[in-house]
């Protein structure tokens, strides 16, 4: 008997994010480094963070330095009102680089983690969905 080979299907989540990806629709294709991710653009000067929020809707954010974001276990922040980190609609701000938890002298890169608030089924807010962008220093 002959066995035919047949080709095997993208796994559904593969498939998926290719299918909704910008690119894949005619849109501009996301940005290839940290520097901007779906409305917030970030950048790091010599001693903090420069955010910029290109939405229409406050962006929430957490950041750590690069390699304390790997170890780190933090859920979004859905309490405003409790001081969640964030950058108003169409607005800006600077985050000075020591305040970042992890960050030292020795450090070059941040990891930084964004979202939206919206509404909960059960009430309360949550985050829409938690995008990340690594931001280091300019190479001299």
């Amino acid at each position: 008997m002959k066995r035919r080979l047949l080709p095997l299907p993208l796994p559904l989540p593969l498939a998926a994010a290719l299918a909704c990806s910008p690119g894949a629709q005619g849109g501009a294709p996301a940005p290839a480094e940290g520097g901007s991710e779906a409305g917030l653009a970030v950048r790091m000067d010599a001693s903090e963070l420069v955010l910029e929020n290109r939405d229409t809707l406050p962006a929430y954010y957490a950041v750590f330095e690069r390699g304390t974001a790997m170890l780190v276990n933090w859920r979004p922040c859905t309490t405003p009102e409790q001081g969640c980190r964030s950058v108003p609609a169409g607005g800006a701000g600077r985050l000075p680089l020591d305040s970042v938890s992890g960050w030292t002298a020795a450090s070059d890169s941040v990891t930084l983690y964004w979202y939206h608030l919206v509404q909960a089924a059960e009430g309360g807010m949550r985050a829409d969905s938690v995008r990340s962008v690594q931001v280091g220093r300019a190479r001299e």
